[in-house]
């Protein structure tokens, strides 16, 4: 079907619709929510995966945003929350090279098993070497 606008022009002419006429928009979606309140829950995990592929990709735009605006950031940035960096990877690839079981390695650094078996095998963090 052809369209007098490109998509990203509908896209956006419809959010600015939207915030013109917002208290319409609630008052349409409340109607709807109230006429069936499980209907939202349902959708959600009907279309899980499709929200979580959505999050992964909201999440990877961000942070090519952040980097954008500051490259020394790491390669591997994850709000603070990584267990590992860098330097620790290299610490369990000597250690891993000087015989340490795997299993007590994960115990040390406080990861799963297969995280260091990732490393081991270099599934994960390819990039350090």
């Amino acid at each position: 079907m052809y369209a007098s606008y490109c998509r990203p022009c509908v896209t956006l002419c419809q959010a600015e619709w939207r915030a013109r006429n917002r208290e319409r928009t609630n008052t349409t979606a409340r109607r709807s929510y109230e006429k069936n309140p499980d209907a939202k829950r349902r959708y959600a995990q009907e279309n899980k995966e499709k929200f979580n592929a959505a999050k992964r990709e909201r999440t990877r735009r961000r942070y090519e945003e952040r980097r954008r605006i500051n490259p020394d950031l790491p390669i591997r940035f994850r709000n603070g929350t990584a267990k590992l960096n860098e330097t620790k990877v290299l610490l369990i690839r000597q250690r891993l090279a000087a015989g340490e079981s795997v299993a007590s390695l994960a115990h040390a650094f406080g990861v799963h098993v297969v995280t260091i078996y990732a490393i081991k095998k270099g599934e994960t963090w390819k990039d350090v070497v």
